[in-house]
C-alpha cells in the first residue's frame, strides 16, 4: 500500500501534470522538452486513463491557461506506427 500524505494525492498529482502539459505545449515547439512532455503524458493517462475524467482535466486547464492541453502519448503513438525494427524500412 503506498502512502497518501495529503489523502488527495492523486488528485494533486494529475492536476500537476495536467497543468505542466499544458504549459510546455505552449512554449515554441523548439522550446518544448519532448521526453519530458511524453513521460508526463504516459504517467497522467496512467493515473488518470477515464477520457471524461481527461476531458475535465484539459478543460480546467484551457479555462486557465487559454488552450487546451493534448494528452496523447506520442511515444507510444510512434511504437504503435513503427513496431521496432520497422521505421525507415
Amino acid at each position: 500500500m503506498q502512502n497518501d500524505t495529503t489523502g488527495r494525492d492523486r488528485h494533486i498529482t494529475v492536476k500537476a501534470l495536467a497543468y505542466a502539459i499544458g504549459a510546455i505545449q505552449a512554449l515554441p515547439p523548439e522550446r518544448q522538452e519532448w521526453s519530458d512532455l511524453q513521460d508526463m503524458v504516459a504517467v497522467l493517462r496512467t493515473r488518470c486513463p477515464n477520457g471524461k475524467e481527461q476531458d475535465f482535466w484539459a478543460d480546467t486547464v484551457e479555462r486557465h491557461l487559454g488552450h487546451r492541453p493534448v494528452f496523447v502519448d506520442e511515444k507510444a503513438a510512434e511504437v504503435l506506427a513503427f513496431p521496432q525494427g520497422s521505421r525507415g524500412s
